[in-house]
């Protein structure tokens, strides 16, 4: 192969490498968008038929984090046919997401103290534990699907450190159902979910650095007309 064919190679393999890459990750955000927005439904459902707060609430904040995961796949559709640098739609993607993650977790903490102060108020623990094991298992599906891409973009991290929270989120609440249904704690179902808010915002903070760092800088030609 002569030096000019393989500089043609090299460089139709690098052109067409990006395309590749965010296809996969739009084809990753899409099933993980299925999964989430089909189980919130499902966690409503069962919150609703149970009369559990708590899972109706859990339902609502992964309703919000499908929205978060539709926000980041147009990001990576809109990346893919506008020039990066003049069109950073990731990092409005990432920001927003890190601003959304910082507004679930102060309703978490508003709702936590909510609840602590009605802790005397009767709690279905069982679907309330079965209904969290299955999140903590679609949430760890989603987990896996996206841990590979988390590290290509701070949209992507911020989308995947929403499928961590929802994981912890979901693995609090069978811990705090465990502890309702054996010793009738029902006070620890707020204890978690302050924990788990103080871990999502602790996340939100960093999503946010991330994404303020990798901003793309606007040179004078962006500027100029």
């Amino acid at each position: 192969m002569t030096d000019h064919q393989h500089l043609h190679t090299a460089s139709c393999t690098h052109a067409h490498w990006p395309e590749t890459a965010t296809a996969t990750q739009q084809r990753l955000l899409g099933l993980a968008l299925l999964l989430i927005l089909s189980f919130a439904l499902l966690e409503w459902l069962v919150g609703w038929w149970s009369h559990s707060l708590a899972l109706i609430a859990d339902a609502g904040h992964m309703a919000a984090d499908g929205v978060a995961i539709a926000l980041a796949g147009l990001a990576v559709w809109l990346s893919r046919h506008q020039p990066a640098a003049k069109q950073p739609w990731e990092n409005w993607a990432a920001l927003i997401n890190g601003v959304a993650l910082a507004a679930i977790a102060g309703w978490i903490v508003w709702e936590a103290l909510e609840r602590l102060q009605h802790a005397d108020q009767p709690i279905a623990s069982v679907p309330m534990l079965i209904t969290a094991a299955i999140g903590a298992i679609v949430n760890g599906i989603n987990v896996g699907l996206l841990h590979s891409s988390s590290h290509e973009s701070a949209n992507l991290r911020a989308v995947f450190l929403h499928m961590v929270a929802d994981m912890v989120s979901s693995l609090g609440v069978i811990l705090a159902a465990i502890a309702i249904a054996l010793v009738h704690w029902n006070w620890m179902d707020g204890v978690v979910s302050l924990l788990v808010a103080s871990f999502i915002f602790y996340n939100a903070i960093s999503v946010i650095k991330q994404t303020l760092q990798e901003w793309p800088a606007v040179t004078p030609d962006q500027v100029l007309p």
